[in-house]
């Protein structure tokens, strides 16, 4: 632009939450949104008017239907349709660079477990622990989505019972201790008078 600023192009959701458009960013994370002083969209900034077909694609308008990962048997292109899965492409390699939450879910032959021993995802395997407490973090309004404290809403408390088995195991237990010390007291003092 004219004011030799750096500014980024990332998609943004529109105001009323239901449509997804690209626009101008001050900030390399696209946080921040650019507001241009004469009114310069990203068209004037590329030079050439962006399609939103492709992007029209994530969402489905008035119906907000979710869309498919199955695959397209009936692709032209031929890119996926030979492996062994029912799954598209974009579904695969999304889920792929994804962080994960498996093994707390109880997902027993997840992308986690089936490649634990393989060393190009190593670095998913290492986080799974960080990325559970993340969205657990997240689930209980404990962050927000940006990472910050998120102070403003109420916590979620849970509140923890003992069971029935679990008292009287600890009951057990503390009588054992009791009985135990109370027999090294009685060979202590026989020791000492013998």
């Amino acid at each position: 632009n004219d004011d030799d600023m750096e500014l980024y192009i990332g998609p943004r959701c529109s105001s009323d939450g239901t449509r997804i458009f690209i626009d101008l960013f001050q900030d390399e994370n696209c946080w921040e949104p650019y507001q241009s002083s004469d009114g310069q969209t990203v068209e004037d900034i590329l030079g050439y008017q962006i399609s939103y077909h492709f992007l029209k694609n994530a969402y489905s308008g008035e119906s907000k239907d979710c869309i498919s990962c199955e695959e397209d048997v009936n692709d032209e292109d031929e890119r996926d349709e030979e492996d062994a899965d029912n799954v598209n492409e974009m579904c695969e390699e999304l889920y792929d660079a994804s962080a994960k939450c498996e093994s707390t879910h109880g997902i027993s032959s997840g992308f986690i477990q089936t490649n634990r021993d393989e060393d190009d995802n190593e670095n998913q395997v290492e986080n799974e622990f960080a990325v559970c407490g993340f969205i657990n973090a997240l689930v209980w309004d404990s962050y927000t989505e940006t990472g910050e404290i998120n102070i403003f809403d109420e916590q979620d408390v849970i509140i923890r019972e003992t069971t029935t088995v679990q008292k009287g195991a600890l009951s057990f237990l503390a009588l054992v201790a009791f009985s135990l010390a109370g027999y090294a007291a009685y060979l202590h003092r026989a020791i000492d008078e013998g």
